[in-house]
């Protein structure tokens, strides 16, 4: 009898051995939080799915409506779809004009011109339109972040003039007002702006990584990294400020704007546990969001999610999380669970991004570009 009573004395110990870990260790999937794969049109959705670009309507109903070989990355405005496409083993990448139906308008082969040590490795000169401003293309390169410029009609190449004639590495424009030099690029599907680094003085304060970088209400916001400082520039008045120790009190080290958001003056951060982004053990298993007001730059709220609960979208009002093979969308007002859907594509070590659009964030495989879900936010 004994004998059988410590066969279920150590079986059950394994059990809530398995049970803690699974609870407690790192998440199996990465997750990103991404804009610019989806637009929103004329009543309809235009996206890609691996090489294909598909338009949705409001009844789901899904249509086809280019297709090619290595279609990377597109861009809408009102009127047209701008795709980058690369045929064959070519490192140059064509650029497409489509019409609304998928009608290819025109079509360049795009010599690009570099130094890079990347084209003796074979890399291709992959870029993503970011921008479409005066009847200019604003594409990036993903490799070094270069910028390009062609012609919204013709899609020839513009040769890059900055303002005062001077640029930096390359890649950035510059403008100049209140005696302090913006130096910025074009971001997402209007013309925001974020700033990579801002002269006053002869002071130059230069920003490494781009992703804490944000804009909003004519104001710009960044973490001094490593220290805990929140820096803000007021683009109007020139004025720089420091809040000494502000991320003591907060959590979210990772600043994350949504665009959809800047005219609501609210700046949403995400601490983001995907990802080794401090040497505290509390990241690695819980997320935290924070909603800033950018006028008074007091928090209006923050959350903490529940270990290897991951926030992969979140708005003024809402938070999207993925939790134990469910999408559940949480109210920012007091946290409570709103509703939710199974996340059945969720695979172990797979990678996924998301992406916000009208009334749906986007779920994307990130290795093949597939779509696999779509989550309402309504």
């Amino acid at each position: 009898m004994k004998k059988h009573t410590h066969k279920f004395i150590i079986i059950l110990i394994v059990v809530v051995i398995a049970a803690v870990y699974s609870l407690v260790s790192p998440p199996k999937a990465s997750f990103y939080i991404e804009s610019g794969n989806v637009f929103f049109v004329n009543n309809s959705y235009i996206y890609t799915d691996g090489n294909k670009i598909c338009q949705m309507n409001n009844n789901n109903d899904v249509e086809v409506i280019y297709q090619s070989e290595d279609c990377y990355s597109i861009y809408c405005d009102d009127e047209y779809i701008y795709a980058v496409e690369y045929i064959h083993d070519d490192l140059d990448p064509y650029i497409v004009k489509l019409d609304k139906k998928g009608s290819i308008l025109n079509k360049v082969h795009q010599k690009i011109e570099s130094d890079s040590y990347g084209d003796k490795r074979g890399y291709k000169h992959r870029m993503s339109i970011k921008a479409i401003i005066d009847g200019r293309i604003y594409a990036i390169g993903d490799h070094e972040g270069e910028t390009y410029l062609f012609d919204k009609n013709s899609l020839d190449p513009i040769e890059l003039k900055l303002d005062n004639g001077k640029k930096i590495n390359g890649d950035l424009m510059v403008s100049e007002a209140n005696d302090m030099y913006y130096f910025y690029y074009y971001y997402c599907n209007n013309k925001e702006i974020k700033i990579e680094s801002i002269v006053k003085d002869d002071i130059i304060y230069k920003f490494l990584e781009r992703r804490l970088c944000n804009y909003c209400n004519s104001k710009y916001f960044t973490h001094n990294s490593p220290m805990s400082d929140l820096l803000t520039y007021d683009l109007k008045s020139g004025n720089i400020e420091s809040k000494e120790d502000f991320f003591e009190k907060s959590k979210a080290y990772h600043l994350t704007l949504l665009a959809s958001e800047a005219d609501s003056g609210k700046l949403i951060m995400i601490s983001d546990s995907n990802v080794e982004i401090s040497h505290y053990d509390d990241y690695k298993l819980h997320d935290f969001i924070t909603i800033l007001d950018a006028d008074t730059e007091e928090i209006v709220y923050e959350h903490k999610t529940r270990i290897n609960e991951i926030v992969v979208y979140a708005d003024a009002e809402k938070a999207v999380t993925y939790y134990h093979g469910k999408y559940i969308v949480r109210s920012l007002k007091d946290w409570k669970k709103l509703n939710s859907q199974k996340a059945n594509e969720i695979k172990k070590n797979g990678k996924y991004s998301f992406d916000a659009c009208g009334d749906y964030v986007f779920v994307f495989d990130d290795d093949t570009g597939k779509l696999l879900n779509k989550i309402s936010i309504e």
